[in-house]
């Protein structure tokens, strides 16, 4: 996770407040003026101003999915609970009970709202 956690500490370290986009290819902050960055391509500036909301949300996607596949990687996950000799003690393993579901949740995620 090295590499995960020197993306979220350089996206951490960038300067704070909204960025705006000028036509002249210009990014300044948007209540300062302040300049910060200047592209020769307006799609570039955009993809610059929309990586500051767009990469800590995707690094927050790659948590939630972490951890749904360790929970399925867990063996304890997939083993019966109670007591084996009586068929009628037995529970079934938390995997029979969650039927995928913290994988849907991992997944319906992965769309963001708005």
């Amino acid at each position: 996770m090295e590499w995960i956690e020197q993306i979220a500490n350089r996206t951490e370290s960038i300067t704070k407040g909204k960025m705006k986009h000028y036509g002249d290819g210009d990014v300044r902050l948007d209540k300062s003026a302040d300049w910060v960055a200047e592209f020769s391509y307006p799609a570039d500036a955009e993809f610059f101003i929309h990586a500051r909301d767009d990469i800590p949300y995707l690094l927050s996607l790659i948590e939630e999915q972490r951890k749904a596949l360790e929970w399925y990687a867990d063996e304890k996950n997939w083993e019966c609970q109670g007591d084996m000799s009586n068929p009628f003690d037995v529970e079934p393993e938390p995997t029979y009970h969650d039927r995928g579901e913290r994988a849907r949740d991992a997944l319906r995620i992965t769309y963001k709202e708005g």
